[in-house]
């Protein structure tokens, strides 16, 4: 059986949500990919219409980072 990465990553942010259980306040720092704020905004639609939930786009500039010779 195949299953699209979004429903994975759905799933996988629903079962971080029980598996923390009663936290008063959530925020996420995502990759700047559609899929992953879709689930964040699936999973957390309630937290984030009462403003318990914040969720951030960052960038990584891995060109910074130069490997020793």
């Amino acid at each position: 059986m195949q299953i699209h990465a979004e429903y994975t990553m759905i799933g996988m942010f629903k079962h971080l949500k029980e598996l923390v259980g009663n936290c008063q306040q959530w925020r996420f720092f995502l990759d700047q990919e559609s899929g992953i704020r879709a689930a964040v905004f699936h999973a957390f639609a309630p937290e984030i219409t009462n403003r318990t939930c914040e969720a951030f786009y960052v960038r990584i500039a891995k060109n910074l980072y130069k490997k020793r010779s």
